[in-house]
C-alpha cells in the first residue's frame, strides 16, 4: 500500500509481526510502526478499513492506537469556535409543497396541514 521508505518496516513484515502478536501485548516498536503507516495512509486518502485490513488488525486497536477512538482528527486540542444566532426561519408549512408517500406507493400532494394532520390521525 504504501512504499517502504515511508515505513521503519516493510508492509509485509509489519503485518506478519502484528499478526504474530495478536492477543498478547504488543511491543511499542510495533505500535510505533503501525501508526506510523496508518498516518501516511491517511495522509495518501486511504480509508481506516483498508488500512486495518492491509495491516491484518483490528480496526478499533489502529485507532485507540492513533488516538483516534472517537473518528476525530486524532487530536485531543482544543479548538476556538465562535457561536452565531441562527435566523428565524418561518415555520408555516407551504401546503403546495406537501407530498405524502405511502408504503404501497400511493402519493398525495397539495395537502394543507389540516387535511395532513386528519390524513396522519387516520393511518394510524
Amino acid at each position: 500500500m504504501l512504499g517502504q521508505s515511508e515505513l521503519e518496516i516493510p508492509e509485509e513484515q509489519l503485518r506478519e509481526a502484528l499478526v504474530a502478536n495478536r492477543g498478547k501485548h504488543f511491543p511499542a516498536h510495533l505500535r510505533k510502526a503501525a501508526v506510523a503507516y496508518w498516518n501516511g495512509a491517511r495522509g495518501l486518502g486511504i480509508s481506516r478499513y483498508r488500512i486495518s485490513q492491509a495491516l491484518g488488525m483490528n480496526l478499533t486497536t489502529l485507532m485507540r492506537w492513533t488516538g483516534n477512538e472517537g473518528g476525530s482528527s486524532g487530536t485531543t486540542a482544543m479548538r476556538p469556535v465562535q457561536v452565531v444566532e441562527e435566523p428565524v426561519v418561518n415555520s408555516t408549512v407551504d401546503s403546495s409543497r406537501v407530498v405524502v408517500h405511502t408504503t404501497s406507493g400511493l402519493r398525495i400532494e397539495g395537502l394543507d396541514i389540516k387535511a395532513l394532520a386528519e390524513l396522519v390521525r387516520y393511518c394510524r
